[in-house]
């Protein structure tokens, strides 16, 4: 029985970690996003390509995050890898 406890409340800590770490990317893939939004806003491609690229690594599929990485690509000049990213872009909506 006190095996059956211990195993319970491992289970427990490792749900709860699993469930805040969940929560805890989808809160940094937000802030992320607003802040490439705010740069491109600014017209500051570097920095929006480095926000929306942080929120890619979080969500690699993540629509709005690959258009505001394209658009600060295009932006910027980089005219192929802004391509790539907005093809994503079609592909996830299709």
């Amino acid at each position: 029985m006190r095996l059956l406890l211990v195993n319970y409340r491992q289970f427990r800590i490792c749900f709860f970690n699993y469930f805040a770490l969940h929560h805890l990317n989808q809160l940094e893939l937000s802030l992320q996003l607003n802040l490439a939004m705010a740069e491109i806003k600014l017209e500051n491609w570097t920095s929006a390509k480095k926000a929306a690229t942080a929120a890619v690594a979080i969500e690699p599929t993540n629509v709005k995050a690959l258009f505001r990485r394209g658009m600060a690509l295009a932006r910027s000049g980089s005219l192929e890898e802004a391509t790539a990213d907005l093809s994503k872009c079609l592909v996830s909506t299709t």
